[in-house]
């Protein structure tokens, strides 16, 4: 993944964890 990774742009990658955020906290 570290290869796609650097493919990503650092907004996707803020979107996402973002997303992973909200769903520990729904947890």
């Amino acid at each position: 993944m570290a290869a796609e990774a650097d493919d990503l742009p650092e907004e996707i990658w803020e979107r996402i964890f973002n997303m992973l955020n909200g769903d520990v906290e729904t947890l």
